[in-house]
């Protein structure tokens, strides 16, 4: 229905919600009415749902094939054993099998609801339409059914772990996991500070980043992945090296030392805001990252409020961050060897 109108549509999950998206140049409104008709009615058979099992479990398998992938999603595996994180998102072989059509019925009813939801929609359209057009729709299901989440209980971390693999070059990843709190206000504040801290101390502009890369020990692959929730929140770099043990011992002395280290200056500080800030005015150019990228936390920051954070935060509210995540953190390595 959607390629019928000319629009091109589709989802993704990430650890907490669920986004819903088309893409369109033309038949704006019609395509709200199928996105609303999508996330308001139940639209599964046993027999869709039978379907769908093979593709989930084929998509699952791809993933399982491809070496970043597996080195991320087992780091994660050790820092938060025993809990909904260890497993992929996509879930295992086993529950992706045990789904049924009842499943889905109640998820629905019970989550599919307007307060649960938000809509961003940007691009070159008429806002006084659009505000009309939601105006004139009747929302079904306003009340406010709190739903009680189990708490994510802490288990020890699985401090080192490897595996082999078809890859031409060791993969490592260095997972920090925070114990202490973030208020859902503070998350995306608290994601930007993390984001100073780890660049000064590995970015591609770090004293430690450019001598380990002039000497060939890691290459342009090392990579920052930053997940703040109210619930949990964790640092992980990744990086093909040669030398995994001995930069991993590097990596995690550097990080349990953050005060001490020579890269964590104001000047630095200065340096990673202005690329932040840059590459934020940049991104203004993809419509499609705005779309998914916006967050609205209840009372908290978006996207949008990222220039007026950089500007004022200082090295102490960087260092403050660090002192939350790493003092009482727990850190694991990962390593996947070719076979």
């Amino acid at each position: 229905a959607f390629t019928s109108l000319g629009a091109d549509s589709n989802a993704f999950t990430s650890f907490t919600k669920t986004n819903y998206l088309f893409s369109a140049t033309d038949y704006l409104l019609e395509n709200l009415d199928l996105l609303d008709e999508l996330v308001t009615s139940a639209h599964f058979t046993e027999d869709s749902i039978l379907r769908e099992q093979d593709i989930i479990q084929q998509e699952r398998e791809m993933y399982q094939d491809d070496p970043d992938s597996c080195l991320f999603f087992s780091t994660l595996a050790n820092l938060y054993p025993g809990t909904p994180l260890a497993t992929d998102i996509v879930g295992s072989e086993e529950s992706i099998s045990q789904i049924h059509l009842t499943n889905l019925q109640e998820n629905f009813t019970k989550f599919y609801k307007p307060v649960n939801m938000s809509l961003f929609l940007v691009g070159n359209f008429d806002v006084d339409q659009v505000q009309d057009y939601f105006e004139r729709k009747e929302l079904k299901d306003l009340d406010v059914q709190e739903v009680a989440r189990e708490k994510l209980l802490l288990q020890d971390v699985k401090p080192t772990d490897s595996m082999r693999m078809e890859v031409s070059s060791p993969k490592l990843a260095i997972g920090v996991r925070g114990k202490r709190g973030v208020s859902e206000a503070d998350c995306y504040r608290h994601h930007i500070l993390l984001k100073l801290l780890f660049a000064m101390m590995f970015g591609w502009t770090s004293d430690r980043f450019q001598k380990l890369y002039e000497s060939g020990k890691i290459d342009a692959s090392l990579s920052l992945e930053i997940e703040v929730t109210s619930r949990f929140h964790f640092v992980m770099l990744t990086m093909d090296t040669k030398e995994p043990v001995a930069l991993s011992h590097q990596f995690r002395k550097a990080i349990r030392n953050f005060t001490k280290d020579l890269d964590i200056t104001e000047e630095h500080l200065d340096i990673i805001k202005r690329e932040m800030f840059g590459e934020f005015f940049s991104s203004m150019n993809s419509l499609e990252l705005l779309a998914t990228q916006y967050d609205a936390f209840e009372h908290g920051e978006t996207i949008f409020d990222l220039p007026k954070i950089l500007q004022e935060i200082t090295l102490e509210d960087v260092l403050d961050a660090g002192h939350h995540l790493i003092d009482d953190g727990d850190i694991v390595d990962f390593t996947i060897f070719p076979s």
